[in-house]
């Protein structure tokens, strides 16, 4: 099973542990107070605020893979036609209007150039050798599309694995006993 995580993942590997074992300290008085929800609640807090200073996080967000034909000429051409897009929002005259278009041409057209650059730098780079792998996510990054990077996570009886060697390691012993 795969999933596609958005909400904050923790970089276990890159952990302080030293530091985490210090900070979580558990006390006595924490395990024997009066009510046992306050003692839970204690003993999570502990746990928490532990793990949230020794173990750091990422988003979980993939990111977005830029196009290879924008550059900095695209760049600047579609600044300048929010520019004039701008402008003639505010003032609706037909010398406005004109530039605007003129400078949409231009936007529009310098697209197109680079991406006929890059299309034609990316069939120039297929070869014969090329590993069908890498011809892929070559077409992958020009279709701008995500590179697929998944989070593994595998339930084995009822066990959740999320450790990358150890998915391997689980599916080769599973692949194995058939």
């Amino acid at each position: 099973m795969l999933f596609y995580l958005k909400y904050p993942l923790v970089l276990s590997d890159k952990a302080n542990w030293q530091l985490f074992q210090e900070l979580a300290e558990l006390t006595t008085e924490m395990i024997q107070l009066a009510d046992i929800n306050d003692a839970i609640n204690a003993v999570t807090e502990c746990i928490i605020k532990a793990a949230e200073v020794s173990i750091p996080k990422f988003s979980g967000k993939l990111k977005r893979i830029g196009k290879p034909l924008w550059n900095e000429k695209c760049a600047e051409a579609k600044t300048a036609q929010r520019k004039e897009w701008d402008i003639f929002r505010r003032y609706p005259t037909r010398d406005n209007f004109i530039i605007f278009k003129q400078a949409k041409a231009i936007a529009r057209r310098t697209r197109r150039q680079s991406q006929r650059h890059s299309f034609e730098r990316y069939v120039n780079s297929i070869r014969s050798n090329i590993s069908s792998k890498i011809l892929w996510e070559k077409v992958r990054k020009i279709l701008g599309s995500d590179s697929g990077q998944a989070i593994s996570v595998l339930n084995s009886d009822g066990q959740v694995i999320s450790d990358a060697k150890n998915c391997r390691y689980y599916r080769g012993s599973i692949c194995s006993s058939f």
